[in-house]
């Protein structure tokens, strides 16, 4: 391969020269505060759900006397619903797990308290846009 050849390849496809010139092109890249918060954001709320699905695993096992996959195929349907999740998850850290009440509350209830933060913050927003004289 002659050398202009190479250079306009280098040019054109990064991504298939190797990876010794893939990673000094990664090393440029910045990513901004917000892509790094959603992805942090994104990977708690995944945390807790996981938290929250083990938790009615346990709690289905220990109302029911019923073994752990069949809990677990039950639980994969009830843990995901938004209220009726929450408030298994709840029951079987208290229960199962013997959290407290209010420490399951607060853990397990965190994202309706942003739910409802973000409609207040678009209603004031809202109100604020709809100001006479402005």
């Amino acid at each position: 391969m002659s050398h202009d050849v190479a250079n306009s390849m280098e040019r054109k496809f990064p991504h298939e020269l190797g990876p010794a010139k893939g990673a000094r092109i990664l090393s440029g890249t910045k990513f901004s505060m917000k892509e790094k918060l959603g992805c942090a954001a994104a990977l708690i709320y995944l945390g807790i759900g996981i938290v929250q699905l083990l938790a009615t695993i346990k709690g289905i096992q220990m109302w029911t006397g019923m073994p752990w996959l069949i809990s677990a195929l039950i639980s994969m349907f009830v843990a995901y619903i938004p209220l009726v999740g929450t408030v298994a998850g709840i029951e079987g850290a208290t229960d199962a797990w013997g959290w407290g009440f209010w420490s399951s509350v607060a853990f397990f209830c965190w994202p309706y308290v942003i739910y409802v933060l973000a409609i207040a913050v678009g209603g004031v927003a809202t109100l604020m846009s709809r100001r006479p004289g402005k």
